[in-house]
């Protein structure tokens, strides 16, 4: 079952700064178990057990038992500061709770300062997929994943910097804003990128004088990690009935490569990529290795075409001197110089003399609007006398 939390967004954006990472994973959690139907708040029961499945550790112990009611026990002392309308309401999390140790789980009651922002939503809520939020490391990755979540349907988030800090509750930390943007906010936005429903970035920074002010995150939906793995296996195995259903490019949306025939990549380059990367590298890994292999492949095409045509223009070259009755076999060369090996020495034709002697009778290099037979007939007979006052000297 996947357990959603919904709140109002002022206690989503309300300074949470107190909460640790356990007592922000246990508050979630109560807040999934919240009934739409429920009508004023009642105890609601957490399961060790279960609450650590979503953490994907399924192993429940008494330590762990012990850590939950801990955490439970601090946050009775907590408060947090939630912002409504002109006024800003101090409230505790927590009423009571009650521990069945022996049994695995505990009763929690929570604040009634809280109903407003928990039951009976009509509007100005945001409902969040708890095990997405749960799988983040820090409380500060959940934090800005809430608020973010909070702005995800006008696809962007504009916030002055300390406003931002004060709802992640890391006001005073960070002095200089490339220190939050490199120690914090990269970090996290990362592992939200990763394992949650969104794609974030930073899209622009504001300055105040020297130091940046306001900050603006595009917001995306996305598939989560679990759904591309998953549509992975269903596009590499799929059904009988489904084999013609799936396409490559959809393998490569799966993976969070969008709008893939942009890139003017061919299938077997994003082949060669995804065997290559890890199979849980991100979109961005993929196609920074897709498009290196791809330039790769067009630089060795480049050269192999190179390598080919100096090999005809040999073979040509050969041709020509083999109806000169010279040996063939003697002649070396290229497209910028051709040797003869005759009896008794070497006839050379360099770069200079190649252009009006031999390049002529190459047919792949002939452009016959700038090249008329006329020139080609002068060019024979320039070779021609070239070789008899070779012959000459010889003798």
């Amino acid at each position: 079952m996947d357990l959603k939390a919904t709140q109002s967004n002022a206690l989503i954006r309300a300074n949470q700064d107190s909460l640790s990472l356990s007592e922000k994973r246990i508050l979630l959690y109560l807040i999934s178990l919240i009934s739409p139907e429920d009508e004023d708040f009642k105890y609601y029961r957490v399961y060790v057990n279960e609450f650590e499945k979503l953490l994907r550790n399924n192993k429940s112990s008494t330590n762990q038992i012990f850590n939950c009611m801990n955490a439970i026990d601090k946050m009775e002392g907590k408060r947090i500061r939630i912002e409504i309308d002109d006024h800003i309401t101090s409230t505790r999390l927590v009423l009571k709770s009650k521990y069945y140790v022996a049994h695995g789980y505990f009763d929690v009651l929570l604040d009634d300062e809280l109903k407003p922002h928990l039951l009976n939503l009509k509007d100005h809520f945001t409902t969040i997929a708890i095990k997405q939020g749960l799988q983040l490391t820090s409380v500060n990755a959940v934090r800005l994943y809430e608020i973010l979540k909070s702005w995800q349907s006008t696809g962007k988030m504009i916030v002055k910097v300390d406003k931002l800090k004060e709802m992640m509750g890391i006001q005073g930390k960070y002095k200089l804003f490339s220190q939050f943007k490199a120690n914090c906010l990269k970090q996290i936005i990362a592992q939200i990128n990763k394992f949650t429903d969104i794609k974030v970035a930073i899209k622009q920074e504001i300055k105040k004088g020297r130091t940046v002010d306001q900050l603006t995150f595009s917001i995306k939906s996305q598939k989560t990690k679990e759904e591309r793995e998953k549509r992975i296996i269903e596009t590499l195995n799929p059904p009988p009935q489904d084999e013609k259903q799936h396409t490559f490019h959809d393998k490569l949306e799966w993976l969070g490569i969008i709008n893939p025939s942009n890139f003017n990549i061919p299938d077997s380059i994003w082949e060669q990529a995804i065997d290559q990367e890890d199979k849980n590298a991100p979109a961005s890994h993929i196609i920074t290795t897709a498009k290196s292999i791809f330039k790769k492949s067009l630089h060795n095409k480049v050269e192999q075409d190179k390598k080919t045509s100096q090999e005809k223009t040999i073979t040509t070259n050969k041709k020509w001197f083999e109806n000169q009755n010279f040996d063939s076999s003697k002649v070396t060369g290229s497209t910028n110089d051709a040797y003869v090996f005759i009896p008794g020495g070497t006839k050379s034709f360099l770069q200079a003399d190649f252009k009006d002697v031999l390049k002529p009778f190459i047919l792949e290099e002939v452009d016959k609007r700038k090249t008329p037979d006329r020139r080609v007939k002068k060019s024979l007979i320039r070779g021609s006398s070239d070789r008899r006052k070779t012959t000459r000297r010889k003798e």
